[in-house]
């Protein structure tokens, strides 16, 4: 066979196009897979951070009595929650 009927055939041949179609939608599925896996650890970082602002924001809170130590106490508690990492 010569080399440009070769090199026509291989060009006009359509064998194996399904197998590039499902290789480019294999991408995109894998693609969809990982950007809904970042989505969904998205939102679980910023409920657990909203929990602690949370957290932090009560701690304060109960200290604040009316006392004239009251706002002092409140940023110690604030503090002392911030420092524990064993909380969260």
């Amino acid at each position: 066979m010569p080399r440009n009927t070769f090199a026509k055939t291989f060009i006009r041949s359509e064998n194996g196009t399904i197998a590039v179609l499902w290789g480019m939608a294999l991408v995109v599925f894998l693609a969809l897979a990982a950007f809904t896996y970042d989505i969904g650890r998205l939102g679980i970082t910023q409920s657990e951070l909203q929990s602690f602002a949370d957290n932090v924001a009560l701690a304060a809170a109960g200290e604040l009595d009316g006392n004239s130590d009251s706002i002092t106490r409140a940023e110690g508690a604030a503090a002392a929650l911030i420092v524990d990492r064993q909380s969260f």
